[in-house]
C-alpha cells in the first residue's frame, strides 16, 4: 500500500473514535463508560502519540548542530529550535496527562487543555516544516492540517454539548 494511501486511511480512522463518542453522547447512547470519559481518555493518548511522533522525527541526525554531525552521539547538541521542540512535545504531553487526572471534576477544562495541545503541536510541527517533512510526502503536512481542524472541531463540538 502507498505511503500516501495508509497514512490517508489511518489518519481520518483515527477520527473514528472521536465521532463515535461525540455521537453517544448526542444519541445518549449506553455505553460502559462515559462518552466524555472515551472522548478525553482516547484524546489524551492521541495527543501523547503526536509528541512521542515529533521526538522520532527529532532524533533523525538532520537536527544535530552542524559543527558536530558525524561525532560520537554521547557529544551531540541538538540545535536551539530542535530542542524547543523537544520541550514543547513534553510539556503537551505533560498537558494531556493532566487532562485525564482533572477530567471527571473539570471536563471543560480538561477539553480545553487537550484543545489547546492539539493547536501547539500543530503551530510547532508547521514552524518546523521544512526540516521535520523533508523526508515526507508534501501532502503530509496538508493531511495534518486537516486531521487538527477536524480533531480541534470535534473537541469544540463535545466541549458545546457536553
Amino acid at each position: 500500500m502507498s505511503v500516501i494511501r495508509i497514512t490517508t486511511a489511518l489518519g481520518f480512522a483515527g477520527l473514528l473514535p472521536f465521532i463515535g463518542a461525540l455521537l453517544a453522547l448526542v444519541l445518549n447512547v449506553d455505553l460502559p463508560f462515559k462518552a466524555e470519559q472515551v472522548f478525553v481518555f482516547y484524546s489524551a493518548i492521541i495527543l501523547s502519540f503526536l509528541c512521542g511522533a515529533i521526538w522520532g522525527s527529532l532524533l533523525n541526525t538532520n537536527f544535530v548542530a552542524p559543527d558536530l554531525a558525524g561525532t560520537d552521539f554521547t557529544e551531540v547538541h541538538f540545535t536551539k529550535k530542535a530542542s524547543a521542540l523537544f520541550i514543547v512535545s513534553n510539556l503537551v504531553s505533560l498537558t494531556a496527562w493532566v487532562s485525564l487526572l482533572i477530567y471527571n471534576r473539570h471536563l471543560d477544562l480538561s477539553l480545553g487543555l487537550l484543545t489547546l495541545g492539539y493547536t501547539v503541536v500543530f503551530a510547532a510541527e508547521y514552524a518546523m516544516r521544512e526540516s521535520l517533512y523533508k523526508q515526507v510526502y508534501r501532502g503530509y503536512l496538508n493531511l495534518r492540517s486537516w486531521l487538527t481542524v477536524c480533531v480541534v472541531t470535534l473537541h469544540l463540538g463535545m466541549l458545546i454539548i457536553s
